[in-house]
């Protein structure tokens, strides 16, 4: 009787060993399945997310550290902003801001026709906004073959619709340049200068432009004029040396 009562105390503990170790087992396969279910983030999460990555890509910053990222960092964050711009944009495709976001995403990752396809819907949603002209501008100068021809109408028509849009300015100007085509150059930076007489951006250019075109003196008292304004400009004190 004694033997039989150990036997059945030793089969009673190993049933209560498998209990538990079932137990476990049915726990740990919990947590991991909890560890591997993706979070589902709503909808406003997502914008967040995605206006996260976008700024830190343009701004060469990250959130997180506040450190500057590397050019493959900030790639890595522009890829991230496409995937989720992407998704949300079929959602709501004619979201005004998405569309703008997710093409100067493709823009600087260089995929020059889907951005080029975006501005050009962003224009019909909102043909009086200079900004979308000189960004699809931009995409037709940088794309291979470039469209030299469309970029300089689309510069045109955003300084059409902002006389004061400095942007627009130097963009065409340097436009010109690329093509030696130094008078239309110069041209356009005075009538920019016009609208704003004190812009750096502006008066650089056109300090570049008459260097480019041989007339280093003309150059040099525009390069004066910049450093009347910022004394410790970099490119207008190296000129002037």
């Amino acid at each position: 009787m004694k033997f039989k009562g150990i036997k059945i105390k030793k089969i009673i503990l190993i049933v209560v060993v498998l209990v538990i170790l079932v137990g476990i087992g049915f726990w740990v396969k919990g947590i991991l399945e909890k560890e591997e279910k993706p979070v589902k983030l709503t909808k406003e999460e997502r914008v967040e997310l995605a206006d996260k990555y976008f700024r830190e890509a343009t701004m060469g910053i990250s959130t997180e550290t506040e450190k500057p990222l590397t050019p493959e960092q900030r790639k890595e964050r522009y890829r991230k902003a496409k995937e989720e711009f992407e998704k949300l944009l079929k959602e709501e495709p004619a979201n005004v801001k998405i569309l703008s976001s997710l093409g100067i995403t493709y823009y600087n990752l260089s995929e020059f026709e889907k951005a080029k396809e975006i501005f050009e819907k962003l224009i019909k949603l909102n043909p009086t906004n200079p900004s979308n002209y000189n960004i699809l501008a931009n995409i037709l100068r940088d794309k291979s073959p470039p469209d030299l021809e469309k970029a300089e109408t689309y510069y045109k028509k955003a300084i059409e619709l902002s006389e004061g849009f400095i942007a627009a300015y130097t963009n065409l100007a340097f436009l010109y340049q690329s093509q030696n085509k130094l008078d239309q150059a110069i041209d356009i930076l005075t009538k920019g200068l016009e609208k704003n007489p004190d812009d750096i951006s502006l008066l650089l250019s056109l300090a570049s432009s008459y260097e480019m075109k041989g007339e280093k003196e003309e150059a040099k008292k525009i390069y004066q004029k910049v450093l009347e304004i910022d004394p410790n400009n970099p490119v207008a004190k190296r000129a002037t040396e």
